[in-house]
């Protein structure tokens, strides 16, 4: 597994709130950790403990409130809106639990749309659209849009289009919370794949214990808080 000592994520008493009504609900509490380059790292915690708004905050779709996170030394807080569309554009590849797709656009269309997007040759967004869909077994369901797929199929084109951009991260929320054990397997070895040869860094939000054991480290939230960053020894023997 690739190895890096650069600092990747570092997160300084990262603190959210959201409205619920007329409550005021604390998502994150001085939540404080790093997340080196390189790394298979689990966001683990009970339901309602702040895994997917922390995982928005590391993907800039929330907006920073109080502390702070630093990627690759530069304050997310300070960055511009143009400087945070290129980070999601070329840096970024977030698989929503929701998937996000364009229901109007086919599989092939909605992975090389973002292609597209970070100025790639046609005859690359094709090529990459092709093998990132052969890669979660879908190539012949290409033609297909999303409300023809069952909801498995549609988290595996969403997987499919976050490995086609090659980000340097894949953010991922609860990614095989809509999959078999099977395919989840499968999905977390093409994930391990991209780690491997690309050196792409995987943040994954997630209470299966599948997903957990592939991670070699975790961050472990309750309530809101920080309750222990650890790096586990041993990855789980399908990971090699």
């Amino acid at each position: 597994m690739s190895q890096s000592n650069q600092i990747l994520y570092d997160a300084d008493k990262v603190h959210f709130q959201y409205q619920l009504g007329h409550q005021r609900i604390e998502a994150l509490r001085e939540v404080t950790f790093q997340i080196k380059a390189g790394d298979l790292v689990c966001l683990s915690g009970p339901s309602g403990s702040g895994k997917s708004t922390l995982l928005n905050l590391l993907g800039l779709i929330e907006p920073m409130q109080t502390g702070n996170i630093f990627f690759q030394g530069h304050s997310l807080k300070k960055l511009n809106e143009n400087q945070k569309n290129q980070l999601r554009k070329f840096e970024l590849g977030f698989i929503f639990q929701h998937f996000h797709l364009f229901p109007v656009l086919t599989a092939e269309e909605n992975i090389e749309y973002f292609l597209f997007r970070q100025g790639l040759p046609k005859k690359e967004r094709v090529l990459r659209a092709k093998k990132s869909l052969e890669s979660v077994g879908l190539w012949s369901h290409r033609h297909k849009k999303p409300l023809e797929m069952s909801g498995g199929q549609r988290q595996r084109i969403a997987i499919a289009r976050a490995l086609a951009k090659h980000p340097k991260v894949i953010l991922a929320d609860e990614p095989t919370a809509s999959l078999d054990q099977k395919t989840g397997a499968e999905i977390m070895s093409l994930f391990l794949q991209a780690n491997q040869e690309r050196g792409t860094t995987l943040i994954v939000s997630s209470h299966d214990p599948m997903v957990v054991n592939y991670c070699k480290n975790k961050i472990n939230l309750r309530d809101g808080l920080t309750v222990v960053q650890q790096e586990s020894h041993h990855v789980s023997t399908s990971c090699h």
